[in-house]
């Protein structure tokens, strides 16, 4: 059924074999079932990419049992080189679906899993009122987040890619960091870097409004500045229209410099926090920073299968609160964060997210950030931040530059 498709002239070889995204649609299947959902429709690129291999405008058919239908809109000739599934055809009209999962042998769902947690109201309402007359509607988000939360060997090799990729334009800041430099000028000579290593430019994100380009540059004050970003950081930016990131300000010396950026390799990122200051750093700061350092190893020992995401939030806390730093961490005042880490992969937000009573039991497979931080008003915030794999004797860290807050002397 994989019409025209040795006639195409696009020169590409699927990012994700046959076989993966045969596993990746029985995951699924068997979520569904148990679910009670008879079929989905996947139409969110991160999750189109994931169960398909290709990010062109496309709706996806997921039957309860069997090959999923990838329906193509635009562009069809790039669709069927990028995507290693069987069933990949022209779709004219998205009020043609029904009829086309039909004409292909498949069933109509009497119900119907939507990406409920991102699909835009319009479409909803169109696919449930126009599209799908009669037809019930589930949300089958949490089904597939759950998929992708369990990562394969081979999306974990590709993490540690990305773990290196930044590690090694990490290494030149010491040579790239100055007195008199702007945030902005910092971030650009690393995004530079990081682009010419292949990042892919961007960092995806799953939540609504959420956005975020290659991450955050913050030097004193900054990095305490609270924004719409939903993290402990967020920094001034250079303009009301995207208010968060590095800004204009002039770096000096004494100031603690926070480096949070992510590396990206075939869409997998990991995310990675490291501090820098030039010529001195105050020893109240440096203090904060042994507290950091000594919640983040005791987190790596906490953390393993079983446990849950709530309770090792709540030890972070109290590790924190311990060490004297409770208004500190994660945020200070109405800007705190309920969180301290973070699933990751195709998306910086995926679950597991480690957050105040978060039930969900951690698992062998899973990537994710951790990222213990405090905050100082008019100061500037300290923190370390690293990307890590749960295996069955506990986490291995995937972020590779070393943890020591490093002091650059002026040249």
């Amino acid at each position: 059924m994989r019409t025209g498709k040795g006639n195409n002239n696009m020169n590409a070889t699927p990012i994700f074999k046959s076989d993966i995204l045969k596993a990746r649609t029985q995951q699924l299947q068997e979520k569904m079932r148990a679910q009670g959902i008879d079929g989905a429709l996947i139409k969110q690129n991160a999750d189109l990419y994931y169960f398909s291999g290709t990010m062109q405008e496309a709706y996806l058919f997921m039957p309860l049992s069997g090959a999923p239908l990838l329906m193509v809109r635009r562009n069809l000739s790039r669709a069927r080189a990028e995507s290693s599934l069987e069933n990949v055809i022209p779709l004219g009209s998205v009020r043609e679906i029904p009829r086309t999962i039909a004409g292909h042998g498949y069933h109509i769902p009497g119900l119907l899993g939507l990406e409920m947690d991102v699909m835009p109201a319009k479409l909803f309402l169109y696919l449930r009122d126009d599209v799908f007359p009669g037809v019930k509607i589930a949300d089958v988000s949490h089904a597939i987040r759950e998929v992708r939360m369990l990562k394969s060997p081979l999306e974990i090799e590709w993490l540690r890619q990305a773990a290196e990729q930044l590690n090694s334009v990490i290494k030149e800041v010491p040579d790239l960091l100055r007195p008199g430099m702007t945030e902005l000028e910092l971030s650009i000579e690393l995004e530079y870097r990081l682009r010419r290593a292949g990042h892919q430019g961007f960092m995806r994100m799953r939540a609504w409004n959420q956005e975020l380009f290659f991450g955050h540059i913050l030097s004193g004050p900054s990095g305490a500045e609270p924004s719409y970003f939903k993290g402990a950081t967020g920094g001034k930016g250079i303009t009301p229209a995207f208010s968060q990131g590095a800004s204009n300000r002039v770096i000096s010396m004494g100031e603690p410099v926070s480096i949070d950026l992510g590396g990206c390799v075939t869409g997998y990122m990991t995310d990675q926090t490291r501090m820098f200051a030039i010529g001195f750093l105050s020893g109240e700061l440096k203090k904060a920073y042994e507290a950091v350092i000594e919640i983040h190893y005791g987190l790596r020992e906490k953390i393993r299968g079983g446990e849950t995401c709530g309770r090792i939030y709540e030890w972070a806390c109290n590790k924190a609160a311990s060490l004297g730093y409770a208004d500190n961490f994660m945020g200070y005042g109405e800007a705190k964060m309920p969180f301290i880490g973070h699933g990751i992969g195709l998306e910086v937000d995926e679950l597991p997210i480690f957050s105040v009573r978060n039930s969900m039991r951690l698992e062998a497979g899973m990537t994710f950030a951790i990222e213990p931080k405090l905050i100082f008003p008019g100061v500037g915030h300290i923190g370390v931040e690293d990307t890590y794999v749960l295996t069955p004797e506990g986490v291995e860290v995937l972020t590779t530059s070393p943890d020591e807050m490093v002091i650059i002397t002026p040249g």
